[in-house]
């Protein structure tokens, strides 16, 4: 290395004749193939080409440091120091790079002008920073968030923890939280991590501390995926060009995000590449930028640049000292002008005497104050309000927002339609809440086709989703792993079993009595008419009188008397009168009796004498009960206490194979059975679906114990989770949430059927009850129309029988 600068200076020398110059020789120091030297190289050339210096030139010189094992870093430090010692070379440019930097052994008489911010330095007279100082930049930004009276904030870094003392000397609490080494995008999976971790832990300020736009811009778009771009989330970021990482695709105009300001992209020479820009942030290029403007600024000092030299002049380390040191006609370039002090009580140098804008982000960045670098320390002054109005309406809070859904299938909370879309009871609220907050989503079932909810709220919890919709419940072990939107809808358990069935009894007039009895009586009225018939016809008195008991008229008075009707003849004797007597007695209480247990029966036979509570499920053994295996009523029923529920639970686990089904499609074949004796004790919201959809034979009953409430499943520290809370009291309050149950709860039958399955509890009597005595009076008519016409027909046989035989007579 050495060697190349000899060679160069003696070029010069032979040369001398033709041309001479002022050169100011600058080492541009760095890492292996990190030294930025190309770059150096390519600005100087620029700046040189829109702005000649004729007579002045600029030579850089590349060291890099090779740490790839012990030789090559002794072979590194080595050409180092040897091209150190040589007095004509004047700077050294690059970052700190402990040994290969040292003032001490290495860098022993030159400046270092040291172009990246380092947690470590090397405290020297010979040091001047381009980039704000450590401390000094801490105590601004502990300022600037003393000044938002954030009192919690959680601090996101990968290494550089400097402010998180002065921010504390604040009397704020802060969450230090190390960033991932290398994140290579926004869905690094260590950062959404990290990420989640702080919105479980429900932070809502957080200060982003990196001088790497690209981390930054990751950082920032990975948060807005987690949904930490809310409305009540906000934002410091630390990067010195707040403009440059403005990204519509990432950052939310409903954010809160305030930001740094110092590069001025107005002072970046229009003459460099563009292509500089794609490859590099805008403020890695104004350091580039500065850094060699700064050195041509002080080669044209004191110098005439236009004009030949009588001989080859080097700007000297103690030229560039001295210059540096100066207070008056110092660089201003596009980071601010450039002045040096040192430190109080230290050999430490800090730039100071400039400025930086505190800026905000609504809809576009916007300057709401400055920040004054002085040599007494940062000085903060706010020209606007610190707090941006934010509407907090329901339709703008997450407008154009996306949120990913997971659920699995349900009926009827969530079910999958012919053409693959998604309906249910949850997915018309979730359509609802999202027309009335204008945000997009897209829902996915659980991956592998998880069904068991634990694990599909693992899934959010490690944020694959943003919320949990089906028929999730709440529980105490889930709120501590999620949280919960309002209810949507309440539970009991209920038991599902079948209806009696509806077979109409046309003839419930006979009910009352025995068929035995009715052939008793029937007899009764046989023998009395005979007995009258046979005293009627021993009875002189009736030889001349108009009442002639024959069989017909006998019968006849005895049916009479039996219906308690009226008739024109009465018995004369004694005797019969007698067989009369008895026989209305008999009949009054016959009919009283009759009338008494029909009134009974009827009554009777509307009350609904199955086993519909627990209570009467345990006391009896003809029908059979369980749960569904594995589910939460399960372990109701074997954790309690409760004396019935304990019973019931030993009646279940002896059968359990048989009485404890794995899926409810099971169960409910199991209760539409022949048998009719097997019952089903479930969620009341799944029964009542069951039972709706076979209304005709089945029946959902509730029983006031197992009270359960289904939400929507939020990541905990969701800040969007309020928001949707909102619009379900919304849809509460107007009763859309009622409308809609009542849509995926509906009876498949029509009134008609329901109400012929169901059980009267009324005393009210239908057609079908007195349909057999109106059946009996229909045949009895048409039974004595066709013996009228039989008769007549008769009588006409014989008129036309009797004539013939009485002309054959005659003639």
């Amino acid at each position: 290395m050495r060697l190349k600068i000899l060679v160069f200076f003696s070029l010069c020398t032979v040369f001398s004749v033709k041309s001479f110059s002022t050169y100011l020789n600058a080492a541009i120091v760095g890492y292996k193939d990190r030294t930025n030297f190309e770059n150096y190289e390519t600005i100087a050339e620029t700046l040189e080409k829109n702005s000649p210096l004729h007579f002045c030139k600029l030579n850089l010189t590349e060291v890099a440091y090779d740490k790839t094992d012990g030789p090559h870093v002794y072979q590194s430090l080595t050409s180092a120091r040897s091209l150190f010692d040589d007095d004509r070379m004047a700077i050294a440019i690059g970052p700190y790079i402990d040994v290969f930097t040292s003032m001490q052994y290495v860098i022993r008489k030159q400046v270092h002008l040291v172009t990246e911010s380092s947690r470590q330095s090397e405290p020297s007279e010979r040091t001047f920073p381009i980039l704000p100082e450590a401390s000094s930049m801490s105590t601004a930004i502990a300022q600037i968030v003393e000044k938002l009276e954030w009192k919690k904030v959680a601090f996101l870094s990968q290494g550089d923890f400097a402010p998180v003392l002065s921010l504390s000397q604040k009397n704020i609490f802060v969450f230090p939280t190390q960033l991932p080494v290398n994140i290579t995008s926004k869905d690094d999976p260590d950062l959404r991590q990290t990420l989640t971790t702080l919105r479980i832990n429900h932070m809502e300020k957080f200060i982003l501390h990196s001088m790497d736009r690209e981390v930054v811009k990751r950082v920032i778009c990975a948060a807005k995926d987690l949904h930490l771009l809310h409305h009540s989330r906000k934002w410091f970021l630390t990067y010195l060009d707040f403009e440059d990482i403005f990204d519509a695709s990432c950052f939310s105009t409903s954010a809160t995000l305030y930001g740094l300001q110092m590069l001025d992209h107005n002072q970046l020479t229009t003459g460099i590449p563009g292509d500089y820009f794609k490859k590099k942030s805008r403020f890695e290029v104004a350091v580039l930028v500065d850094t060699v403007d700064m050195l041509r600024h002080f080669l044209s000092q004191d110098t005439d640049c236009n004009a030949e030299p009588e001989r080859d002049r080097f700007i000297t380390k103690e030229n560039i000292l001295d210059k540096m040191q100066e207070r008056e006609n110092q660089y201003n370039g596009a980071l601010g002008s450039y002045h040096w002090t040192l430190k109080p009580g230290t050999q430490i140098r800090i730039k100071t005497n400039f400025n930086m804008s505190l800026t905000r982000l609504n809809v576009t960045v916007e300057q709401i104050g400055s920040c004054t670098f002085s040599d007494s320390g940062p000085i903060l002054r706010v020209d606007k309000p610190m707090d941006r109005d934010v509407d907090h309406k329901l339709e703008e809070v997450l407008k154009d927002k996306n949120f990913t859904v997971i659920t699995r299938l349900d009926p009827p909370f969530v079910q999958r339609r012919h053409d693959g879309r998604y309906e249910g009871f949850c997915v018309d609220i979730l359509e609802e809440v999202s027309r009335i907050m204008n945000f997009e989503y897209s829902i996915k079932l659980a991956d592998n086709g998880v069904s068991d909810w634990d694990k599909i709220i693992n899934q959010i919890v490690k944020g694959d989703g943003d919320i949990i919709i089906g028929s999730l419940d709440v529980k105490s072990l889930r709120e501590e792993q999620i949280s919960f939107s309002t209810t949507i809808m309440d539970s009991t358990v209920s038991i599902l079993l079948q209806k009696p069935p509806a077979t109409p009894t046309f003839f419930q007039f006979l009910g009352p009595f025995t068929s035995q009895l009715w052939f008793t009586i029937l007899g009764v009225f046989f023998v009395v008419g005979g007995a009258l018939y046979l005293m009627g016809r021993y009875d002189t008195t009736q030889r001349e009188s108009e009442q002639q008991f024959d069989l017909k008229e006998s019968l006849w008075y005895s049916l009479n008397v039996l219906l308690q009707g009226g008739t024109e003849y009465s018995p004369q004797t004694t005797s019969m009168r007698t067989i009369v007597a008895i026989y209305w007695f008999c009949t009054l209480i016959i009919t009283t009796a009759y009338t008494a247990n029909l009134a009974a029966f009827l009554t009777l036979k509307n009350i609904d004498n199955r086993v519909k509570t627990v209570d009467a499920l345990v006391t009896q053994k003809k029908i059979s009960y369980g749960v569904l295996k594995g589910s939460d009523l399960e372990k109701f029923f074997e954790k309690s206490d409760n004396d019935v529920y304990k019973r019931m639970w030993i009646h279940m686990k002896l059968d359990e194979v048989n009485l404890m089904p794995d899926k409810r499609e099971v169960a409910r074949k199991m209760v539409q059975g022949e048998s009719d004796k097997y019952v089903f004790l479930d969620d009341s919201v799944m029964n009542d679906h069951y039972a709706m959809e076979h209304c005709t034979d089945l029946e959902s009953i509730h029983q006031g114990f197992g009270d359960k409430q289904y939400s929507f499943g939020f990541p905990r520290g969701a800040p969007y989770r309020d928001d949707i809370n909102r619009a379900l009291l919304m849809l509460q309050e107007n009763g859309h949430l009622d409308i809609l149950k009542r849509k995926w709860w509906r009876s498949n039958c029509t009134q008609a059927e329901v109400a012929k399955s169901q059980i009267k509890s009324s005393s009210e009597l239908e057609i079908e009850n007195m349909f057999g005595v109106f059946l009996i009076l229909l045949g009895s008519i048409v039974l004595a129309i066709i013996v009228e016409v039989s008769k007549r027909v008769r009588v006409e046989i014989e008129k036309r029988w009797f004539k013939n035989k009485v002309k054959k007579e005659i003639s």
